[in-house]
């Protein structure tokens, strides 16, 4: 993982409560994974900067939603789209 202090430039400040903190936890999830941290730095850091006790499992069902988002992305960016078949048929036909 890179350094934690790479990352924190990057992370916002948690806003009041009641004024976003569930989002800024998953902002902060976001951008640790994005820099491969492991999912307990993710949960000390989040616990340690929000303006509110965190609910049971806030963190851990945000570091759910975006591997399960992460994992969507890779599933549809593999799949090649109809243009991009048709461009590859045609390249075939040239060649």
């Amino acid at each position: 993982m890179n350094n934690i202090i790479n990352i924190l430039p990057k992370v916002k400040e948690c806003p009041s409560a009641g004024d976003g903190v569930h989002r800024w936890v998953y902002h902060v999830v976001c951008t640790f994974l994005d820099h491969r941290a492991e999912h307990q730095k993710i949960i000390d850091y989040c616990e340690r900067h929000a303006t509110r006790n965190l609910q049971p499992k806030e963190v851990e069902n945000a570091i759910g939603s975006r591997l399960k988002c992460l994992k969507e992305t890779l599933k549809y960016s593999a799949i090649p789209s109809a243009s991009s078949l048709r461009m590859e048929k045609v390249k075939t036909q040239i060649n």
